[in-house]
Parts: structure tokens; C-alpha cells; sequence
């Protein structure tokens, strides 16, 4: 997806270029930037909606990691108190201690993958340039 955008928004400044330096014609300019900006639009929906489902899924994450957090505390106090035995104690904290590792672990993967998805967001300068240039060629 990410690949997608990228080349559709390559192709747009490659047309852009194409135009100014008068190898393309205004007309051709017109008909393939309307594809291009199509391409390029559908991939930054795509890629909004997959920011924003990785974003819940890490807040989830985050819920989970406190929720493990807590519960090894709580057996914490429950070993101090002597409410459970030493044995279980470990048996139990030894799986809370994996499970909370394995969802910071993935809390990581999903930063990370938010993290790229977030450099590929356009420009505000950028966009609003863009719409003005299209405003501006439209009144040509």
C-alpha cells in the first residue's frame, strides 16, 4: 500500500515536471493526472484507515500491557501476604511476565509500522499547494 502511494504520488511530480517543461501536452496532463490523483487518492484512504486501526489496536495494547501490569502486582501482594504459595507464585507470574513482554513486543511493531505510515502523510503545505494549483488550472 504504502509502495502504491508512493509510486502514484512519483508519477504526479514526474508529470508535473513533464508539463512544465512543455513535453507533455495540456490535454495529456489533464486526462493522466486525473488517473493518477485517483491512484493516489485510494492509497491515502488505504493508508488513513490502516493508521487508524493500528492506532486502536495499539491503545488496546497499551490497555493490555497496564491490565498485566496490575495483575503481577496484585500477585505481588498476594506472595507478600502469603495468600498463595511460593510455587504458585512463580508458575503465575512467569506467565504474566510473558504475556506483558509478548504485548510489549507487539506495542513496538505497531509503533513502528504507525511510525512509517505516518512519514508517508502528505504535506499540509504541500496539499494546499496542490489544490490551489488545480484551482488554478481549471480557471486556464
Amino acid at each position: 500500500m504504502l509502495e502504491s502511494l508512493r509510486r502514484s504520488r512519483a508519477k504526479l511530480s514526474r508529470l508535473k515536471s513533464l508539463t512544465l517543461s512543455g513535453k507533455v501536452s495540456k490535454d495529456t496532463y489533464e486526462n493522466l493526472a486525473a488517473k493518477f490523483e485517483t491512484d493516489a487518492s485510494s492509497a491515502e484512504k488505504k493508508r488513513r484507515a490502516l493508521v487508524e486501526g493500528l492506532s486502536k489496536l495499539h491503545s488496546e495494547l497499551s490497555e493490555q500491557a497496564k491490565l498485566f501490569e496490575n495483575l503481577i502486582s496484585s500477585l505481588e501482594a498476594k506472595l507478600a501476604y502469603s495468600a498463595v504459595s511460593e510455587d504458585h507464585y512463580v508458575k503465575v507470574s512467569t506467565a504474566l511476565r510473558y504475556g506483558l513482554e509478548e504485548t510489549i513486543r507487539e506495542m513496538e511493531s505497531v509503533s513502528d509500522a504507525l511510525s512509517e505510515l505516518y512519514k508517508e502523510a502528505p504535506e499540509p503545505d504541500q496539499y494546499i499547494l496542490d489544490k490551489a494549483l488545480k484551482r488554478v488550472e481549471k480557471e486556464k
